[in-house]
């Protein structure tokens, strides 16, 4: 293996550990298309059972790392949105409870 296989290898490892560890918490599924022309695609989507809701990041970049890289980033970035969001809900739940 090279040097280019191994980064690719270590941003795969990256991208679907974070993609798992929040798949079942937010109902997410993806789609990833790499191809030798550079038609390089990585969608995720939350669902709700069989229906697909909103899209959580769409990206398309020359290269299958650029791609891995930054859906990484992006899903990370969801990720603490999504428990800002829930962090505040769960404040406002507790005055409403007091």
């Amino acid at each position: 293996m090279d040097h280019a296989e191994d980064e690719r290898k270590v941003l795969e490892d990256r991208f679907h550990k974070t993609y798992r560890s929040l798949k079942k918490k937010y109902g997410l599924r993806s789609h990833e298309s790499f191809d030798i022309f550079g038609n390089n695609l990585i969608e995720i989507w939350e669902c709700k059972g069989e229906r697909k809701g909103r899209r959580v990041c769409k990206v398309e970049e020359e290269t299958p790392e650029e791609c891995l890289r930054r859906a990484t980033g992006d899903l990370e970035w969801y990720a603490m949105i999504k428990d800002i969001k829930n962090g505040q809900e769960e404040k406002e739940d507790g005055k409403r409870a007091v």
